[in-house]
């Protein structure tokens, strides 16, 4: 430039730099028109000695006010350079000014933190993982959104040392840079090349790193949690280390105290970590200050650098959007290589010892640190920049298109490798991927929503530990999701959400415990219920996703143990969950039933990633797979797994499952339908609760009598019409038959072909229906013989009586359900002679169905035909066909009664046979066989040639509360 000669000198300085950094002009364009090409030209050639000079004058500035002319001249250089397009030049002055800050290119070491706090006006070294410091007390002492609010006070009240903010503080120049980098950073950020983002997001991560950002810039608008920030890595040290002391204290409490040691688990635990318990409070594990300067000149120099970050505009990186442009995508891609990835090798490597400065050391100093190995990888600066990406989206939803192809590849990755990701750092991952998919799904951007969800469904490949940490944001971010627009969500990416509400069903209560309020089961069992309501109203197609919607409510069934613990108060019992489920079910069969009243043919059912994965209705109830889903089978697949909870060990959830099959059943109408109540629903039911431990427990009692009432009041009531029905007509009657486990005794019937068209479905129900009840009987009998000292089954293996006390309160709820099984069956009998079914009393002995009854019920109780038709007495010809083959098969034991008297005896299978000396050889005396299997294994008996034993005695009966009424229909 050539000033007049009035302007040389000090005169002249002055006016060349008002002239060039005016506010009333364009910096540095006093020409127009053809001249822009010459000054655009003129400045590229010029841009690199303008600013070597002006780089001299920063670092080596006399005053304040040759330093203010200097940033004045930087700021015109940078403004020409963006006008102009010279993204080189723009990037140079970042890198000059982030140089210059003292926090671009810090060596890992300068990140090495201690925690100063202060009490009674004393600065301390805070030790993160003892149990009696500050930030211990506040995160075992709270949980949720309240204990983040107090870790956050108690960062507040506390100050970070590290060496990088010790000399940020000190440096004046450095903080007068730091202000000037980041106001040309929010004023030409269109203008930003690589290299420029480079720079400034480095200095963005030491300065996160260095906790030289206010609490405000670190706070996290989240909508799944409240009062979400980026915490320091000494406060996670802290929330990790409660945490492990509480499900330590909580295991040590079951285990109890032993050999007079306290702490239980804990103790073994810190044992094994070469340390003990009381160690982490005692006065040798006191940390020292690493410099040697006073704790207050320390505190004093890191407040000058947090000072001079609060004047700065690095809040602006969250409202880049706004201005840069076209820019945005290469910022974005800069950006995702910083997010949180794993580490590069093992942690206690070579190559994990040179890791640069983009890792700080977080790593605990010694081997008793609660974090894991794989989770010491915590950067607060990557979680920091990653949630920069998600504010983006969420502040401008539109912007999602641009936003996510460019961050997509690397939280793939992040999601690829969540195992050996750090714990925090995956939450915060899979939070904000939820947050933008609610957010977008609100736009209707349904494709990238499916994107989004994708790559969630890779964390259905990550193990129990890693999927249990981020359940309870997984339940709340897929809720929310339902709660926008379910209907689009199931469009989207059905299978993946299937997928994933199915694994958070095996969620144990510890991992719920880690958020505190939220609950994982109450959320997701509130958005299967929108689901269940989506169905009834017709808003998607039943056919494609009932039998996906059956198959997902079948995975969060509660196993005995769940029932029968006790809950927190946040968290639901397992009897809640049960009642829930019930309740759905009932639901889904009431659904599966109104289908059946459409006529048009239903379109193939089943998504396409059904078809390699059995759903409940193949599962529960043996039915194959069709191409087309039939009411019928929908309601079969709902009624199973109503059933189910019937067998279950909580009392009132019985109860409940029980009403709801009743009353689902007993409105059934038609042939087909009242076949399929039976041979897949009711049979297959009482073949469950024949197994061994069912049977043989007492509290059980009121089960086994209602569905034995059940299941005589549902096949009275359809008596009738079953018999009316033509041969053939009851195509869903094949069901598991109970001889296959209760030996040749009981008729086998193959569960993969319809009955035989010879056969009525009344023939198939009724015998079936006699091969249960006589299990009852002849079990009940079995029981109450034993219950006398006297009798010969009284006596064990070594002659020891076994009609103790005990013993005959654990099977006196046996004797009481054969009682109840034989008025049950005495009243079916009746109803069944008096509506003519076994014909009158002259085609009787013509009767099949007439002659297969007895040929059931007399090997179980010879009596009971005197008992039924007295009259049949002094007509021998009706009587049975051969009497003494009937009495002498009477004495045969079933093979399921032994099993159950044995079982609660509590015997190993033995074959005992009692010889008489002088008589072996002449003459066979009964064998008396006894055996023990597990519950629904196979028990098989061969024939033997027997004298006649005496008769049993028949037990008195005694008038029960639960005793059937004959029903004439």
């Amino acid at each position: 430039l050539v000033f007049p000669a009035e302007h040389e000198g000090a005169a002249g300085f002055e006016y060349a730099w008002h002239a060039v950094a005016a506010d009333n002009a364009s910096p540095w364009m006093s020409t127009s028109g053809q001249t822009g090409e010459f000054d655009r030209g003129l400045l590229a050639a010029t841009w690199p000695r303008f600013l070597q000079s002006l780089a001299r004058t920063l670092a080596h500035f006399p005053s304040d006010h040759t330093l203010r002319l200097a940033l004045s001249g930087l700021h015109a250089l940078v403004a020409s350079a963006a006008h102009f397009g010279l993204s080189a030049c723009v990037n140079e002055a970042l890198l000059l000014l982030a140089s210059m800050t003292g926090l671009h290119s810090v060596s890992s070491d300068m990140l090495i933190s201690q925690v100063l706090v202060k009490s009674y006006n004393r600065y301390s070294v805070l030790d993160a993982e003892s149990p009696t410091s500050s930030l211990g007390v506040a995160a075992e002492g709270f949980a949720g959104s309240e204990q983040r609010l107090k870790l956050q006070e108690q960062e507040d009240v506390s100050v970070q040392v590290t060496q990088a903010a010790l000399q940020f503080g000190q440096d004046y120049r450095g903080q007068v840079a730091f202000v000037a980098l980041f106001e040309l950073a929010a004023q030409f950020s269109s203008a930003i090349g690589r290299q420029g983002w480079d720079a400034l997001l480095d200095v963005v991560h030491v300065a996160v790193d260095a906790d030289l950002l206010p609490r405000q810039l670190r706070t996290i608008e989240d909508p799944i949690f409240e009062h979400m920030w980026v915490p320091r890595t000494s406060t996670l040290l802290a929330m990790d280390a409660a945490q492990l002391r509480i499900r330590a204290r909580r295991l040590g409490a079951g285990e109890g105290q032993r050999d007079g040691q306290q702490g239980g688990l804990l103790s073994a635990i810190s044992s094994f970590w070469g340390s003990s318990a009381e160690s982490q409070t005692s006065p040798t594990r006191r940390q020292e200050l690493r410099w040697r300067a006073a704790p207050e000149q320390l505190v004093g120099l890191i407040s000058r650098g947090q000072m001079a970050v609060r004047a700065s505009a690095i809040g602006s990186l969250s409202n880049l959007g706004n201005d840069i442009g076209s820019a945005l995508p290469l910022f974005l891609t800069v950006l995702a290589e910083r997010f949180p990835q794993p580490p590069p090798s093992q942690p206690g490597s070579p190559a994990d010892a040179a890791d640069d400065a983009r890792s700080p050391v977080t790593k605990p100093a010694s081997i008793d640190s609660a974090v894991d190995a794989t989770q010491a990888h915590y950067v607060p600066s990557s979680v920091y920049l990653f949630e920069l990406a998600v504010q983006l989206v969420l502040a401008e939803p539109t912007r999602a298109s641009t936003v996510w192809p460019a961050i997509e590849p690397a939280v793939q990755r992040m999601l690829e490798s969540a195992d050996t990701l750090h714990h925090f750092a995956l939450e915060r991952c899979v939070s904000g991927l939820l947050n933008m998919a609610a957010r977008v799904l609100e736009t209707d951007q349904l494709e990238l929503v499916e994107r989004m969800l994708r790559c969630l469904g890779l964390l259905r490949d990550s193990d129990e530990r890693t999927f249990h940490g981020v359940a309870p944001t997984l339940a709340e971010g897929i809720g929310r999701l339902a709660d926008t627009d379910l209907q689009a969500l199931l469009a989207a990416n059905w299978a993946i959400v299937r997928l994933l509400l199915k694994r958070l069903a095996h969620v144990p209560d510890f991992a719920e415990a880690h958020v505190g309020t939220s609950n994982c089961m109450r959320r997701i069992l509130h958005v299967l219920v929108e689901v269940v309501v989506l169905l009834k109203c017709g808003a998607i197609d039943v056919p494609t996703y009932f039998a996906d919607v059956l198959d997902t409510l079948a995975a969060f069934v509660p196993n005995d143990r769940a029932l029968s613990a006790l809950a927190a108060s946040s968290h639901m019992a397992g009897s809640e969950i049960a009642s829930k489920l019930i309740a759905l079910l009932y639901d889904m069969q009431e659904l599966a039933r109104l289908q059946s009243g459409d006529s048009a043919p239903h379109s193939p059912p089943h998504s396409p990633h059904a078809q390699t994965e059995p759903s409940i209705a193949s599962v529960a109830s043996g039915l194959p797979r069709h191409s087309k889903t039939t009411p019928m089978m929908m309601w079969i697949g709902a009624m199973s797994a109503l059933s189910g909870f019937v067998c279950l060990g909580n009392r009132e959830v019985r109860q409940l499952a029980c009403s709801q099959v009743q009353k689902a059943i007993s409105g059934l109408a038609g042939v087909s339908w009242v076949s399929g109540a039976f041979g897949r629903v009711l049979f297959p039911l009482m073949d469950t609760l024949l197994r061994a431990d069912l049977l043989a427990d007492s509290s059980m009692e009121d089960t086994h009598a209602r569905c034995i009432s059940m299941l005589t009041m549902v096949f009275l009531h359809n008596a009738g019409a079953l018999h009316a029905a033509p041969a053939g007509t009851g195509s869903y009657l094949g069901s598991p038959s109970l001889g296959s486990r209760l030996g040749p005794t009981y008729p086998q019937l193959d569960s993969d072909k319809p009955e035989p068209a010879s056969d009525s479905p009344l023939s198939y129900i009724w015998l079936r229906l006699i091969a249960i009840l006589s299990v009852y009987i002849h079990t009940g009998k079995l029981a109450s013989s034993r219950l006398d000292p006297q009798s010969p089954d009284a006596v064990g293996k070594h002659g020891a009586s076994l009609g103790n006390k005990q013993a005959a309160e654990r099977r006196r709820h046996l004797s009481v359900l054969g009682e109840m099984a034989e008025e049950s069956l005495k009243n079916c009998l009746l109803v069944l002679d008096s509506m003519e079914i076994f014909g009158d009393s002259t085609e009787r002995q013509d009767s099949v169905l007439w002659r297969g009854t007895w040929e059931q019920l007399d090997k179980i109780s010879p009596q009971l035909k005197q008992q039924v038709f007295p009259q049949l007495a002094d007509n021998p010809t009706e009587g049975a066909d051969n009497p003494t083959e009937a009495t002498d098969n009477s004495t045969e034991a079933t093979g399921n009664p032994a099993e159950v008297s044995d079982t609660l005896e509590t015997r190993p299978a033995v074959v005992e046979t009692r010889e008489v000396e002088q008589q072996q050889q002449q003459e066979k005396q009964p064998g008396v066989v006894e055996a023990e299997t597990e519950a629904g294994s196979a028990a098989e008996h061969g024939s033997h040639d027997v004298e006649k034993p005496e008769p049993l005695q028949e037990p008195k009966k005694k008038k029960h509360g639960r005793q059937n009424i004959i029903i004439v229909p």
